[in-house]
């Protein structure tokens, strides 16, 4: 029963800036637990604040980005890749704020008669729209944004691929130029995950323009890559593969080439003997690579020489008790190998769990989990059609048998972000762009 002091007692509040897989995986986690609890109820509210209405789940940008000409209406492809946080939180006590984050800064840090700082006891979050909030305890998920590492030409030229709008406007433009040229070369920059899995979807993109419009489309496509290998990260089977594959779907793979400038229909690279060399292309893609939103920049805490801010291994910022960040915008060395975490869903949401237990925690004053990444970070990436290629466990497959495996995770996924119902209606649009693409 509450007393009249409980009554009077102001509430705080508890929030999460962003809603990706970390920031979803977070909030979910500390809402079960206040509606498990009344008393905690009492003390605290959960705010997600994020941009968007939708949580994008980006595997499914690629087939927005190589849908079938009947699945044209944004709207409908919408709802294979977004799902609207409102239906995720459904049921849990979650306030939800559509706003953009402009920065966060701490309250004031009182001072010890020795001289050290004591860490702030509330957070002030600017919002675009809304003003200030305060919070106690603050989860820190706000992803990544594209990195075009300065390279002349490529924000001018070149179309990004990060988010639902950036899907479309690929599929806008792929479309355009094949109506327009039968045999266009299409470049895209950047062999990691993201680069290798469009590159196989605007493949069967083609064939499947080819049938509907019954004309002998023969684009080229190259994939470009700085690097030594494709997909940096799994053991070298798997990149070795992946290229193999790419190679009999007729695309060019270059190795060691380095995009240096793009330009109107030519992007300049350097070669792998060193002397720089130009491409032309009819349409320039680039998938080179991310960094940490641009508000982290503005927040004092501990960086890295790429600008993510360094965690320990409670996922808390170093000095910061009562601030946890989680994703692509942090640099959590694997305390077993002392290398930064690749950034993929899965260790987004696994450290997402990890916060909100260590949220939970601190309120109750107990010791903080240390978060365990996987000796193995699971991959799975399609390359056309029903075909793909994983590392799980540390084992290698390839095949339609893995191109289901993929469905079964997406499937999987949607089950722990939505009431089972949705989840199933969910992944049957999903898998129905899936089938019709491929």
């Amino acid at each position: 029963m509450e007393t009249m002091s409980d009554a009077l007692l102001p509430k705080k509040n508890i929030a999460v800036l962003g809603a990706g897989f970390g920031g979803v995986a977070a909030a979910r986690a500390l809402g079960r637990a206040l509606r498990r609890s009344a008393e905690l109820r009492k003390l605290y509210d959960l705010i997600v604040i994020d941009r968007s209405a939708e949580h994008i789940y980006t595997p499914g940008l690629y087939e927005v980005a190589t849908a079938a000409r009947e699945d044209a209406d944004p709207l409908t492809l919408k709802h294979t890749a977004a799902i609207p946080l409102e239906e995720s939180f459904s049921g849990l006590p979650i306030r939800i704020i559509q706003d953009e984050v402009l920065g966060v800064e701490p309250s004031l840090r009182a001072e010890t008669p020795a001289g050290i700082l004591v860490p702030p006891s509330e957070y002030l979050i600017r919002l675009r729209d809304g003003g200030t909030i305060r919070a106690e305890y603050l989860v820190l998920a706000l992803g990544a944004v594209v990195n075009d590492f300065g390279i002349p030409g490529v924000p001018k030229h070149g179309l990004v691929f990060k988010n639902f709008g950036d899907a479309l406007r690929v599929r806008s433009a792929i479309t355009e130029t094949f109506q327009r040229t039968a045999q266009a070369h299409i470049v895209i920059a950047g062999g990691g995950a993201t680069g290798v899995e469009l590159t196989g979807e605007l493949v069967s993109l083609t064939r499947h323009l080819r049938r509907a419009w019954k004309r002998d489309i023969r684009p080229r496509f190259t994939l470009v890559e700085a690097g030594e290998r494709l997909l940096p990260g799994p053991p070298l089977i798997v990149a070795e593969i992946a290229k193999k594959r790419l190679e009999r779907l007729g695309v060019t793979v270059r190795l060691h080439t380095r995009i240096i400038e793009v330009a109107e229909g030519t992007a300049t690279v350097q070669a792998p003997e060193g002397a720089n060399t130009r491409i032309a292309f009819d349409r320039f893609i680039w998938s080179g690579g991310i960094k940490p939103s641009p508000v982290l920049a503005g927040i004092v805490v501990p960086k890295d020489q790429r600008g993510r801010c360094t965690v320990d291994l409670d996922l808390t910022i170093h000095g910061e008790n009562n601030l946890f960040a989680i994703g692509d915008l942090t640099c959590f060395a694997d305390p077993a190998t002392n290398q930064p975490l690749p950034s993929v869903a899965t260790i987004a949401m696994a450290e997402g769990s990890i916060a909100a237990i260590n949220v939970l925690a601190r309120i109750n004053r107990q010791p903080l989990r240390h978060y365990h990444p996987p000796k193995h970070t699971p991959m799975i990436v399609p390359v056309c059609g029903k075909w793909a290629i994983a590392y799980v466990a540390g084992f290698t497959a390839a095949g339609f048998s893995v191109f289901l495996l993929r469905l079964a995770a997406d499937l999987r996924y949607f089950l722990k972000v939505l009431p089972p119902l949705k989840a199933l209606r969910f992944f049957l649009r999903s898998a129905a762009v899936y089938f019709r693409n491929d």
